[in-house]
């Protein structure tokens, strides 16, 4: 699935949405297979079969379902540190199952074609390929994340994010009081991962005001070819 093109605006990698990432990768799979030059969503058919090559689940006729469901319910939030007001979304507008056959079709909800459809400017890209070996549920949000925010210093990219900012952005900002918890169990497992994709030598700073951690700060290079 090397050929296969993930496109997103970048309101919607900053967006506030957490989705198991099966089903994150599922959607970046629909979104690769959109032709983005279109003005509106066509009905996308996902296989058990194609998504098992996706995220290697191993019951993909059981999973497809789950997902699907998943996909379904789940919401995305934007402008939600704006005081004036905040929007909540939708990923899809509905999804046909057919029992026995596994197959789905899904249908992208016609709200979010600015962040997938004629897509020119304010935009990140990437291959899918580089994106499967990432299991973690916040792997892959952290990596757009990470190479939609990078800037390069020297001869090393930096991304930087305000703490609490990140953990809100994935509904975390009720957990994870201590830094050295959401370090251990959120931060630590993510980079790991990230060293599996196209990016090599990653690292994490903490920004700090006196002792307190306030931001964190990602470092690495990445892979050519």
């Amino acid at each position: 699935m090397s050929e296969h093109l993930v496109k997103k605006a970048n309101e919607l990698i900053n967006a506030r949405y957490i989705l198991p990432v099966a089903a994150q990768k599922l959607i970046c799979y629909c979104a690769s297979k959109i032709d983005d030059s279109e003005t509106d969503f066509n009905e996308i058919e996902i296989t058990a079969k194609e998504l098992q090559l996706l995220t290697k689940v191993q019951n993909p006729y059981e999973e497809l379902l789950y997902i699907a469901d998943s996909i379904f319910e789940a919401e995305i939030h934007t402008n939600f540190h704006d005081l004036e007001f905040r929007e909540r979304k939708r990923w899809v507008t509905k999804i046909k199952y057919f029992d026995g056959e596994g197959r789905v079709v899904f249908k992208f909800h016609e709200d979010i074609k600015p962040w997938l459809l004629q897509l020119k400017e304010k935009y990140t890209s990437y291959s899918l390929n580089v994106i499967e070996n990432l299991f973690n549920k916040y792997s892959l949000r952290i990596y757009e994340l990470i190479i939609n925010n990078k800037v390069l210093v020297d001869d090393t990219y930096e991304a930087e994010f305000d703490l609490e900012y990140l953990k809100l952005i994935l509904i975390l900002d009720d957990k994870y009081s201590q830094f050295h918890d959401f370090k251990r169990y959120v931060l630590e497992p993510v980079i790991d991962e990230l060293n599996k994709t196209n990016l090599r030598n990653v690292r994490l700073k903490t920004v700090k005001k006196g002792r307190s951690v306030i931001g964190v700060k990602f470092l690495f290079e990445i892979k050519e070819g």
